[in-house]
């Protein structure tokens, strides 16, 4: 008769992977994940010189691309608000939307430039007026799109209402181009600076908001131990 085999170890097939220099996120009693990280095990990230002169040198590429499409958008857009405004007989509503919507296209091309610029500064006040620009970009976004919506909402009432174009005067689509995207652009600048990390937590350098918090959770702990230990109770 046969001996029975042994049970095997499944653990003898499973390689345990080293958690050293990896990122941990604790697991709480009630089976919900902790809302920090810990990422004071990483390391950086080891590339080759030759791997990281090609990533270098690509992302310098992809950023002169940007520059000089910017740039020549720039010098065309400049060229032609100065047609429309030299040339008195160009002057009517249809082209001064026209020259409405190119010129969100111009502001949008300089503070563009302007926030790429400033970003890469490690000045902090730099750092600080490029986060507000961003906002101002994302209200220039809005403002070209609307002002779209604009020339498609003036030649559908030229078509389609043709009798009542001249009812919708200039105010209005300037409310709907300039004002609306205002609103939109600053209830979400508020609602990301109430939910979202601060301008202090994003130029902070790395990891030390982390740091902050074991302290602060560290001190919180002494200061209950010791009043755990001259309790008179």
């Amino acid at each position: 008769m046969s001996r029975p085999s042994q049970p095997k170890n499944i653990l003898e097939d499973v390689r345990i992977h080293d958690r050293i220099g990896n990122a941990s996120r604790e697991c709480l009693q009630n089976a919900t994940w902790s809302s920090w990280s810990n990422y004071r095990s990483c390391k950086p990230l080891k590339i080759p010189e030759d791997e990281y002169l090609q990533v270098l040198w690509d992302m310098r590429g992809a950023v002169t691309v940007y520059y000089v499409g910017y740039g020549l958008s720039l010098i065309a857009l400049t060229l032609a608000l100065w047609i429309f405004m030299y040339f008195k007989d160009l002057r009517c509503l249809r082209n001064t939307i026209h020259a409405n919507l190119m010129f969100t296209y111009l502001l949008l091309d300089i503070t563009w430039i302007l926030t790429a610029k400033l970003q890469t500064s490690q000045n902090y006040v730099s750092s600080r007026i490029a986060c507000f620009l961003t906002i101002f970009l994302t209200y220039l976004m809005g403002t070209n799109f609307f002002w779209m919506f604009v020339e498609g909402l003036y030649l559908f009432i030229l078509v389609v209402k043709t009798f009542t174009v001249d009812n919708v005067k200039l105010y209005v689509y300037t409310t709907i181009g300039w004002v609306i995207p205002a609103i939109i652009a600053a209830t979400w600048a508020g609602v990301k600076g109430h939910f979202g990390s601060t301008i202090q937590d994003v130029l902070e350098p790395q990891g030390e908001r982390e740091r902050k918090r074991d302290y602060e959770k560290n001190l919180r702990h002494v200061y209950v131990g010791k009043s755990r230990k001259f309790s008179p109770n």
